[in-house]
């Protein structure tokens, strides 16, 4: 084998790997939107916390 057609099957090979890695990366679910919880306690102090969105919270900020 000659030297140009060891770096073609390499690059070949470099870019199969790449698509494969792209592919992988498109499959991956979205993340869920995340909503800021406020509320106060009992004693009066302020809790805060993230959570997943409701539906109808996403439709009313969209």
């Amino acid at each position: 084998m000659r030297v140009f057609e060891l770096g073609t099957i390499v690059i070949v090979l470099l870019a199969g790997a790449n698509l494969l890695d792209w592919v992988a990366g498109k499959a991956k679910a979205a993340p869920q939107a995340q909503c800021l919880v406020q509320a106060k306690l009992p004693d009066g102090s302020p809790v805060q916390r993230w959570r997943v969105c409701t539906q109808d919270e996403i439709i009313a900020t969209t």
